[in-house]
């Protein structure tokens, strides 16, 4: 249906709704210039010639008799504008019909609006000066509203349109009221149709119902505004609409609402200052950067303000981000499943405390002009936070709390506040609540040999970036000083190799077993569970720092007899440098590989000299179990042994049965059996070759008594 202004304003309230943007007809800009200086005067046109003007489609939804304009809304405030100004100019009665014209965008615009219709204006107030500069020397004309960008910018259509039509003698007010006037537009409620959402999507990615953004954006600017902040007021207003949208434009989601991706990274960037003033256990929930009272708190000094601004306007001068980050991942391997941080913390705002550590370096990186420096100085923030862990059971987990974030931003800070290069900056840190001395030494040891010797950079840099090292080379780091990049390729094709074969390797240098535990396990039920590495347990075997001096000697054996392949050199040295005796548990671990054939290294020793040990399956005692020499035996001679019979549940210690009924176990070192096959057993056992170690012992006794 065909509309003029006034019709409409006759049949419903307008309020322009808070999700509106400002009102850009009245920037000052040469794109909005040039749209005032065609608009304008081809209004006037229409007016004092009768010229048909169509101001095509206005959309919105009408609730309780308010329009809310949803499309429209720059065209509608600018006939408001054309109808004050005919109005007061030729005196006429308006006044009632044009309070039912308001602003909810923000409360500043609102007021200024109902005191310009209230006051009594004569066109020979503005005979001398210009509109805007009369009413902005009036008294009721607040300090503040001079910041707000929509009274700025009616302002300056006011003063566009006084210069077209001040000096017309015709009367138009009367023209442009009646039914007769030509400039008109098409009105569609949306709620007839049942197209609001979706077709407001389609023509502005800010349409939509109030949402707790919108609320928030108001309320933001009213604190900025609180703090007597205008000129931010008006900036952060201005780059929401403009620039910070179009940093967020891809990340908009099914919703095509700017609501998510800007709460999170301004959570993000709140968050971070609110770090640096007082940490507490919710200090990363977004929940708390919608509470004006906390804003409150972070944004009371410019420099905050000022902050938020230069972080969003960095992250904006990026122009592509996802090939940003995939050179930082190229240089620098993160180990996080998704490379690309902005996009992760935008879209998702689930960000782990690892990946926040990470985005704070590179934003700080990029406030200060230190692009060139991130990779060295984001491998160094790698390479410190992934040792910041616990061990438990064997594994390593990240031991970063909330708490320890403060500290560690403050050591970023000094890394980038420094004028030296990061690896120089390193022997400038004294000390951190967040980092160990041990891990602040390690990479000040890297950087010591890198200048030393930089021609090891590439070598280095290779085996920091594998997994299960993530930076972390305090267990290899004095072989690969002595070995330098020979090593790398060795290590990399023994990390992909079954680690069993690595584990049977370094007990031939040393019994490295780690105590996990105790265990219930066993009759006297004081046994000890022992961890020996293995293929779920990688980062144990190789970044446990008191196993350095036992892959020095691994490795200084490997070069001495080093073969065609790596995996031949290993068991070569298997094979030659099994020098416990046959009476240590250690010998058969180093022989038999099938002692260390699953996941889990995890072995219970309820008598490391009588050989009481059991294999755990899993990682508790709650899984199956079996003696390793048993295991060795059944391995052996599977077709004379019944090995779901062997295996033992719970606390009882396991034996090893044959498939003809018989149990035979160890008992201080020596295999025995029930007693009435004691002394047959006996009889075969004196028959036995001297030489013969258990595991050896045990396939001869189960083959005679098979035989017997």
């Amino acid at each position: 249906m065909r509309y003029t202004f006034i019709q409409l304003l006759n049949e419903y309230h307008i309020s322009i709704p808070l999700i509106q943007r400002d009102y850009a007809q009245g920037r000052i800009d040469e794109k909005a210039e040039a749209v005032r200086n065609h608009l304008v005067p081809a209004l006037k046109k229409a007016l004092q010639q009768g010229v048909s003007f169509d101001f095509d489609f206005i959309y919105g939804t009408v609730k309780e008799d308010v329009l809310l304009p949803l499309d429209g809304q720059q065209r509608l405030t600018t006939l408001f504008l054309l109808h004050w100004y005919l109005n007061m100019k030729e005196e006429g009665d308006l006044t009632k019909s044009l309070q039912r014209f308001s602003y909810e965008t923000r409360l500043t615009t609102k007021d200024f609006l109902e005191h310009l219709i209230e006051r009594k204006y004569k066109l020979e107030d503005f005979s001398d000066e210009s509109i805007s500069k009369v009413i902005l020397n009036e008294k009721w004309f607040r300090h503040q509203w001079k910041f707000d960008p929509n009274i700025k910018g009616m302002l300056t259509m006011l003063d566009l349109i006084h210069l077209e039509f001040h000096s017309i003698t015709q009367e138009m007010c009367v023209l442009l009221t009646s039914n007769e006037c030509p400039i008109t537009f098409s009105f569609m409620n949306l709620d007839e149709f049942k197209l609001g959402e979706e077709l407001y999507i389609k023509m502005n990615a800010r349409g939509r119902a109030l949402s707790t953004f919108e609320n928030f954006k108001a309320q933001f600017e009213q604190l900025l505004e609180s703090f007597e902040y205008f000129d931010e007021m008006n900036e952060f207003s201005f780059k929401l609409d403009r620039d910070w949208t179009d940093l967020l434009w891809e990340h908009l989601g099914i919703e095509k609402t700017l609501d998510r991706p800007f709460l999170n990274i301004f959570t993000f960037i709140s968050s971070t200052l609110q770090v640096k003033k007082f940490v507490s256990p919710d200090v990363f929930e977004s929940k708390r950067y919608t509470d004006m009272d906390v804003l409150r708190e972070i944004y009371n000094e410019k420099e905050a303000v000022q902050y938020l601004f230069d972080v969003l306007d960095a992250w904006n001068d990026v122009e592509d981000k996802k090939e940003f980050f995939a050179k930082i991942e190229h240089e620098t391997p993160l180990f996080i499943e998704e490379p690309n941080l902005f996009k992760s913390l935008v879209e998702t705002g689930n960000i782990t405390l690892l990946e926040r550590i990470y985005f704070y370096t590179v934003t700080q990186a990029l406030l200060h002009d230190k692009k060139e420096e991130l990779p060295e100085l984001l491998r160094i923030v790698r390479n410190l936070v992934q040792r910041v862990r616990q061990e438990r059971q064997g594994e390593y987990t990240s031991n970063l709390r909330y708490d320890s974030i403060e500290g560690i931003f403050k050591v970023i800070d000094l890394f980038i506040e420094n004028k030296q290069n990061p690896y120089n900056t390193l022997f400038t840190i004294e000390k951190s609540p967040s980092f160990t001395r041990d891990s602040i030494e390690q990479e000040r040891l890297k950087a010591t040999l890198l200048k030393t010797r930089p021609e090891l950079v590439d070598a280095l840099f290779k085996l920091e970036d594998i997994r299960e090292f993530s930076g972390n080379l305090s267990a290899i780091f004095s072989s690969f000083e002595k070995y330098d990049k020979k090593l790398v390729d060795v290590i990399i094709e023994m990390i992909t190799l079954d680690q069993g074969l690595i584990a049977r390797v370094l007990l031939t240098c040393e019994d490295y077993k780690h105590q996990l535990g105790n265990s219930t396990l066993g009759e006297n039920h004081s046994s000890k569970r022992y961890l020996y590495g293995g293929n779920a347990r990688k980062a144990f075997l190789w970044t446990t720092a008191n196993l350095q001096k036992v892959w020095e000697e691994v490795f200084n054996r490997y070069f001495a007899v080093k073969k065609s392949s790596v995996k031949e050199t290993l068991q070569y040295i298997i094979d030659t440098e099994n020098r416990w005796g046959k009476m240590h548990y250690a010998y058969y671990f180093v022989k038999y590989p099938i002692i260390f054939s699953e996941k889990h290294f995890t072995f219970v020793f309820e008598s490391e000299k009588g050989l009481l040990i059991e294999k755990i399956s899993g990682k508790t005692i709650q899984s199956l179990h079996i003696n390793p020499i048993y295991e060795a035996v059944i391995n052996e001679i599977p077709s004379l042994c019944l090995e779901n019979k062997s295996i033992a549940k719970s606390v009882e210690r396991s034996s090893l049965v044959t498939n003809f009924g018989d149990i035979l176990w160890l008992e201080d070192g020596e295999w025995t059996t029930t007693k009435t096959l004691i002394p047959v057993l006996d009889k075969y056992k004196v028959n036995l070759a001297k030489d013969l170690d258990l595991v050896e012992q045990g396939v001869q006794l189960v083959k005679l008594l098979d035989r017997k």
